[in-house]
């Protein structure tokens, strides 16, 4: 599992497409501070380092018979941030495998989400250049700017999908737009309209059209989502794609809880949802799963207007404090009963008479829903302390008292930049830990040997830092310029790196205000540095 994207390029691309989608990508690269893995020969000693994004030239084949051109990225220049590869060749599309009648790149993305094997041919209609793991990183952003310029020059022809969303194709889009001659839009899947224009004439059935329009739409798929759906569909069809959904999750599960969030969220009819849920447990229907789907109902707090939801909370005198009252309405109304309040207002008789309708012969609505009120009228009086105490500052709040609040922004300290006190622990101690490697038998040996032995040493050493070439070419100069800074860089290649210090370690070995900021702080934290890390 993991954060990924994926980019197909549809097999009807001509190679005079792709060469100049290739070109302009890659200038959009190097704009956007993308960096790769390579090994460079830095001061006579072969180092592998983060250089800046550039096409260069790679051999393959059994004997490396051939050759190709291509760009490839394992995360950004600035951050040095990486996770897995994404390449890009040249030499893509071939003149002779041009497939005029290959259609949407998007149909090779449809297998999981329709009922045909994945070796259909009629899927094997795309180049599947991407689909690796960003796991988040700064560099996951740059390359759905990258992803978007592409479909949005390549059109039908070009699909990106993968763990992204509406709101990051905006800023994506946004991001290339300040590179970009002519600016682009966001993908289609981030428009109603355009992305239903573009299923509706894919070669498959209506009730397949409109699975892949409700499963690959990015934005809020709620009220409107829905009214739009029942512009565009037939009742038939929509009914037909919700009693599949329905058809297998039991009531109480997670599956079953979002699709019924989602349903309602809609706008769609709670009488009919009664005629699409499988009401079994095993073989046999019971009870209990009626009962338990009339609270699923009501635990998502339908019948409680949005705007009268600061009601619950008003008492005879009012509860004074710094989060506001606000938080507390969203506290009760949006969390409820560990379930997500649906963003919908049915009137409390209304959500009665359907459920009457729908399984009023199955089971005792009457009784559910009264009990279920009266239990909810008690818990309106429950004492709202416990939230108060699990409130934390957000890092807005922080940010007003510190320059820097997150480990990532410490390559950036400058002198007199003010830093959370955990942060400036967590510094201190691993400066304290780092000067015990110094009484090693290796590092007094090493500083017998000339600078060139230690700056080998490092690079043998090093398992897992990855920092940039010019950084090397730094660390590299001071160590052969001045004996006493390998004291500072020798510990960094002898302790054990996790994720929770790398940037620290990243941090103390470019950033020469923040090193010498952090022997202060070495001392400030003595006491507390006696535990020990991992070498």
């Amino acid at each position: 599992m993991g954060v990924c994207i994926s980019l197909s390029i549809s097999k009807a691309v001509t190679p005079q497409e792709w060469q100049e989608v290739y070109e302009e990508a890659l200038c959009l690269a190097k704009e956007l501070n993308l960096a790769m893995r390579k090994e460079v020969r830095i001061q006579g000693i072969d180092t592998i380092c983060l250089v800046p994004v550039d096409e260069f030239e790679q051999t393959y084949g059994w004997n490396n018979e051939h050759m190709r051109y291509l760009w490839s990225v394992d995360g950004d220049y600035l951050y040095m941030r990486t996770a897995e590869s994404f390449s890009m060749p040249r030499d893509l599309v071939k003149q002779e495998t041009v497939d005029p009648d290959a259609g949407d790149a998007m149909i090779s993305n449809l297998p999981e989400y329709l009922d045909y094997p994945w070796d259909d041919s009629k899927f094997d209609n795309a180049y599947c250049l991407w689909g690796g793991k960003t796991q988040g990183e700064p560099y996951h952003m740059y390359l759905l700017a990258i992803a978007c310029f592409i479909e949005a020059k390549l059109g039908t022809k070009a699909f990106v999908s993968g763990d992204i969303t509406r709101d990051q194709c905006k800023r994506a889009v946004a991001i290339a737009n300040q590179f970009l001659k002519k600016p682009i839009d966001m993908p289609d899947r981030c428009c109603m309209e355009r992305f239903w224009k573009r299923v509706s004439v894919l070669p498959f059935a209506e009730e397949e059209k409109l699975e892949i329009f409700r499963s690959f739409y990015l934005g809020i798929k709620g009220a409107e989502f829905g009214a739009f759906m029942r512009k565009v569909y037939s009742e038939e069809t929509i009914d037909t794609a919700w009693k599949k959904e329905f058809h297998h999750i039991k009531i109480g599960t997670i599956g079953f809880s979002n699709s019924f969030s989602a349903y309602m969220l809609q706008g769609f009819d709670l009488q009919k949802l009664c005629e699409f849920v499988q009401f079994k447990d095993g073989e046999e229907e019971t009870e209990e799963q009626y009962e338990a789907f009339v609270k699923q109902i009501m635990d998502a707090k339908l019948h409680i207007p949005e705007k009268n939801c600061e009601d619950i909370w008003k008492t005879d005198q009012e509860v004074e404090t710094p989060y506001g009252i606000d938080f507390f309405i969203h506290q009760f109304c949006h969390s409820t009963s560990g379930n997500e309040k649906v963003n919908r207002y049915i009137p409390l008789e209304e959500i009665r008479m359907a459920l009457l309708m729908g399984i009023g012969e199955k089971c005792d609505v009457n009784r559910i829903i009264d009990t279920y009120l009266e239990t909810e009228a008690k818990e309106r009086n429950t004492s709202s302390e416990e939230n108060f105490l699990v409130y934390e500052p957000g890092q807005a709040e922080k940010k007003e008292h510190y320059d820097i609040i997150r480990i990532d922004e410490l390559q950036f300290y400058e002198t007199g930049s003010t830093i959370t006190p955990s942060i400036k622990k967590a510094i201190g101690k691993l400066i304290r830990f780092s000067e015990d490697t110094l009484k090693e038998d290796t590092y007094k040996k090493l500083m017998e040997e000339k600078p060139q032995k230690r700056k080998e040493w490092m690079i043998r050493q090093n398992r897992s830092i990855l920092i940039r070439g010019k950084d090397w070419e730094k660390i590299f100069w001071d160590i052969e310029t001045d004996d006493k800074s390998f004291a500072r860089y020798y510990p960094m290649v002898r302790i054990k790196i996790t994720d929770s210090t790398w940037e620290i370690v990243k941090a103390l070995l470019i950033n020469d205000e923040l090193y010498e900021y952090s022997k202060e702080l070495a001392e400030q934290y003595a006491e507390e540095a006696a535990g020990s890390a991992p070498v």
